[in-house]
C-alpha cells in the first residue's frame, strides 16, 4: 500500500476513514475461502474470474491477498 492511500476495505467519507461495504464483503469471501483451504493463488484467481476489482482496479494476485487477509486492522473490521 502506498503512503497515503486507503487500504482495501476502506473509503473517505467527510475527509474520515470508514469502511467500505462492498470491499468488506470480499474480504469475508476471501477469508471464508482461506478457511476452505484455497490457496492465495487460487483465491486471486477466482476474484479475477469473478471481475471483482482491486482498489487500483487492477489483477488480483496472490500477495494482494494474503496482505489484505494478515492485516490485524482489516480483521477487526471484518468482526466489528
Amino acid at each position: 500500500m502506498n503512503k497515503g492511500q486507503l487500504a482495501y476495505g476502506e473509503k473517505l467519507v467527510q475527509r474520515r476513514e470508514s469502511g467500505h461495504r462492498r470491499e468488506l464483503e470480499n474480504i469475508v469471501k476471501m477469508t471464508e475461502l482461506r478457511q476452505r483451504g484455497f490457496s492465495y493463488h487460487k483465491i486471486a484467481a477466482i476474484l479475477n474470474s469473478m471481475g471483482i476489482p482491486t482498489k487500483n482496479r487492477k489483477k488480483w494476485h496472490a500477495t494482494t491477498v494474503m496482505n489484505i487477509l494478515s492485516s490485524t486492522k482489516r480483521c477487526n473490521d471484518i468482526r466489528s
